[in-house]
């Protein structure tokens, strides 16, 4: 199974979350939504096309201009994907570059 945490910077209007609950509903993604900021996903199919990349390219257009981060949880390892600043003064991704298991930011 493919699990997924999906945290956004900003509450998000019901027509964004409506437009990402559509995207989980037509892929078949299970789902947890009790925090306003945060979504939990989760996929049976081990060999299915989801990412932490697609995952937040998908974010990226349910909810345009809002910071996420996606994190892949996994037995492998975890690795995360996001959205937001990333330079020298102000990075969002430092911490994670540096302590988590996997680097991508965007």
């Amino acid at each position: 199974m493919k699990r997924f945490v999906v945290l956004l910077d900003a509450t998000a209007t019901d027509s964004q979350h409506k437009s990402f609950k559509q995207f989980i509903d037509n892929t078949h993604l299970g789902y947890w939504h009790w925090l306003a900021r945060a979504w939990l996903l989760c996929k049976v199919d081990d060999n299915s096309e989801f990412s932490a990349d697609t995952i937040r390219d998908k974010v990226g257009e349910c909810y345009p201009g809002v910071r996420c981060l996606v994190l892949e949880l996994n037995k492998d390892g975890d690795t995360w994907a996001g959205f937001g600043p990333n330079g020298d003064k102000n990075n969002m991704f430092a911490w994670l570059k540096k302590n988590w298991s996997s680097k991508k930011s965007r």
